[in-house]
């Protein structure tokens, strides 16, 4: 018979593959670290996967039960 156990729903909304999980830590602390008057500016370096990071920065921000606004390129943030 199957298993069944309960879980945070955090954990269902944030199936991340194993490499990025790392980055999810390391942005959520950066993320912690602003205040309600900062932002903050990603610039990619050559080889950077941007849907990956994109996908790791909305998962630390969701975490902390932060909203995270990515502005269309060319386009100032709102």
């Amino acid at each position: 018979m199957a298993k069944f156990e309960t879980v945070p729903l955090v954990e269902l909304k944030h199936r991340l593959p194993a490499k990025l999980v790392p980055l999810v830590e390391e942005y959520r602390e950066k993320l912690e670290k602003l205040t309600a008057e900062q932002g903050g500016r990603l610039t990619l370096e050559k080889g950077a996967e941007p849907k990956a990071l994109r996908r790791a920065r909305k998962a630390a921000a969701g975490s902390l039960n932060c909203r995270i606004r990515f502005p269309s390129a060319g386009r100032p943030g709102r």
